[in-house]
């Protein structure tokens, strides 16, 4: 019968001793949703070392003239264009990089959902980087529908668009 009693104490000295330190990691690392929402905290949420390697990425890019080529950046939106209805829909808008570089981005609305935008808001890209002379294009900033990639993502106020 002691060895029972000891057993169920033990039990629930593991079982408190596991919540507890869950509770602890959990209360450490806020929830992705967490944010206030300001437009900045979208941008401070991608790795900065991340964001200027995707800048560095983009830039050697487009002095190559090279397409197909995955990165991250931060910038801010200079100007939002007129949806393209055409085909697959397209919200698009100019993104101004921190070193003054524009370029467009073509986010698929029908594989993901359009992204509450207006001049002057801070945002952050995963998308693939396809170059032309006017700057260059990020497209593919949702999830891959076939699953064969990890896609992109638009993150604007605390939310990640895919």
């Amino acid at each position: 019968m002691k060895k029972s009693v000891q057993k169920i104490v033990g039990s629930v000295v593991l079982l408190i001793a596991v919540v507890g330190y869950q509770s602890f990691i959990e209360s450490k690392v806020p929830p992705e949703d967490s944010l206030s929402g300001s437009a900045t905290e979208a941008s401070a949420q991608v790795d900065t070392k991340q964001s200027r390697a995707g800048l560095n990425q983009l830039m050697g890019a487009f002095k190559s003239h090279t397409s197909k080529l995955w990165l991250e950046v931060t910038g801010t939106v200079s100007k939002s264009l007129r949806d393209d209805t055409k085909g697959d829909r397209h919200q698009k808008f100019i993104l101004k990089l921190a070193n003054g570089h524009t370029v467009l981005v073509a986010h698929n609305i029908d594989l993901a959902a359009k992204v509450p935008l207006k001049e002057g808001d801070n945002v952050a890209i995963r998308a693939r980087y396809e170059w032309s002379k006017q700057g260059g294009v990020l497209h593919w900033t949702h999830r891959d529908p076939r699953m064969h990639i990890e896609g992109g993502w638009i993150q604007h106020s605390g939310k990640k668009y895919r």
